[in-house]
């Protein structure tokens, strides 16, 4: 019995070493994060004066040849500088700077990838994004085969309240001139339209033309979104 007392005594030391083992790991894990991802929603503007919608193109992200590449694995394991590459869906080639992690305020330990750029298969670049030490894209812009800029959009991360949200996006035309769309708010309602030059410096507005037009926007879809005094009768009865 004695003998039987002392072989079970090592096997359940073993168990409890593991089990605070264990404790100890999950309470000294720090929650990883990835760059945030868009959802489609989030880059679709209402404008104010006609109730149309536009959309602006998703920010570079990474692709599953990156994030499944071991690269990547040792990059998120020793958190050092570096560059990872990979290609898209598309045959893109997708470059990725990379500069380590940070922890936040809540403990999540959350990449540095100040920037991703994605070059066409002629090595052409045609998107290139920006992202906030929070992993949130900021700024991207869009270029056609020829290399000519086509669209940039800005995504506001912090100063107002409701953020994060769609600043602006522009369209630029074959000629390098665009238009502008201004929204600047949680409910995506562009209150202005602006003509600007191929450096993106306004030229006169298009339409548009004050922020209050997107309050006056969501109090016209209330009232109409609310059930009237009729509906409302003919339901009693």
């Amino acid at each position: 019995m004695r003998r039987a007392i002392i072989w079970i005594l090592p096997g359940t030391a073993c168990l409890l070493v593991a089990v605070v083992f264990l404790v100890w790991k999950e309470r000294n894990t720090v929650q990883a994060a990835s760059l945030v991802v868009l959802d489609p929603s989030e880059l679709r503007l209402t404008l104010a004066w006609n109730g149309q919608t536009i959309e602006a193109a998703p920010a570079a992200t990474l692709p599953p040849s990156i994030l499944n590449s071991l690269a990547y694995k040792e990059w998120q394991r020793r958190g050092h500088v570096t560059t990872l590459t990979g290609d898209d869906a598309a045959g893109n080639q997708v470059v990725a700077s990379a500069l380590g992690f940070i922890k936040d305020a809540q403990g999540v330990r959350r990449p540095l990838i100040p920037s991703i750029k994605v070059f066409s298969p002629n090595g052409t670049l045609i998107k290139e994004t920006s992202y906030s030490s929070e992993g949130l894209p900021e700024t991207w812009t869009l270029y056609d085969p020829s290399g000519r800029k086509t669209q940039s959009v800005w995504y506001r991360t912090s100063g107002l309240p409701g953020t994060p949200f769609l600043r602006h996006v522009t369209f630029f035309d074959a000629g390098g001139t665009g238009r502008r769309y201004v929204a600047n708010n949680p409910h995506r309602i562009v209150w202005v339209e602006w003509q600007v030059d191929s450096q993106g410096d306004i030229q006169g507005k298009l339409n548009g033309g004050r922020p209050e037009l997107a309050d006056a926007f969501l109090e016209k879809q209330a009232r109409q979104d609310a059930p009237s005094q009729t509906d409302s009768d003919t339901a009693k009865h």
